[in-house]
């Protein structure tokens, strides 16, 4: 009797960590269909207090999004950087501390890319493939070194304003008026209203159909991919591949 009940309590301790198990296998199964409408939703400027409720919202919904992150942000805010990785979410640069690229030399461009890049790295262990200029300010001199860096520059397609307004409703409605297959949507992860902004659109985008992915998630279904020094201000459908169906 003393040897089955010891069996038992042993199976007891050991299902939770089996459904944990399962819970987590579960939840890294992402299908992605490039027949149906797909937008890239990227967020600037953090992280911040604000990165892992938007992060909540993302996962309920079965979501992903991008967050360009500015590099001096980043030490103080470890454990957003962590959860953004360990939910499947993916990481940009947005320069070390938000230089207007387009007015820096190649050199001084440079360095404030690297030292965004080799923080990115540092932090998650990740390559980087995309940067969100500040500003979405570029130029030729840009471009150029981005190519060099191995960096796909991607602005966006809908700009929201929630850096200027502050107000949820009036991000809602802006993607709401606005959003079409392929579009780059910005926000920023550093307020409040967009946190409570997230919690509306994300629902209401997925509820018309759209797939909201990360800049990695949508380039990975593009004719060619992202190239480095190339300017992205949204994702074309007509570029889309999709899969031939098989028997």
């Amino acid at each position: 009797m003393k040897k089955l009940f010891c069996l038992l309590m042993t199976l007891l301790c050991l299902a939770p960590a089996a459904l944990s198990e399962e819970k987590t296998e579960q939840k890294a199964e992402r299908v992605i269909d490039p027949t149906k409408p797909m937008i890239a939703l990227t967020f600037d400027d953090g992280p911040s207090e604000y990165t892992q409720r938007i992060l909540d919202t993302l996962e309920k919904y079965g979501c992903h999004a991008t967050f360009c992150m500015v590099g001096n942000r980043m030490g103080q805010n470890a454990e957003a950087v962590a959860a953004v990785v360990a939910s499947g979410n993916d990481i940009a640069t947005h320069t070390w501390s938000h230089e207007n690229l387009k007015e820096l030399s190649s050199a001084r461009a440079k360095r404030a890319l690297t030292n965004g890049i080799d923080k990115i790295t540092e932090m998650t262990g990740r390559e980087v493939h995309f940067v969100r200029p500040p500003y979405g300010a570029w130029n030729s001199n840009v471009c150029g070194v981005c190519r060099d860096l191995g960096l796909s520059i991607v602005t966006w397609s809908i700009d929201t304003l929630d850096w200027k307004t502050r107000d949820a409703e009036k991000t809602f409605q802006t993607i709401k008026q606005q959003v079409k297959n392929g579009d780059i949507i910005l926000c920023h992860d550093t307020y409040e209203a967009t946190a409570d902004a997230v919690d509306m659109f994300v629902p209401w985008l997925v509820e018309q159909g759209y797939q909201v992915l990360s800049l990695e998630e949508i380039f990975s279904y593009y004719d060619g991919g992202a190239k480095p020094g190339v300017v992205y201000y949204h994702a074309n459908p007509e570029k889309f591949i999709v899969p031939e169906k098989t028997e």
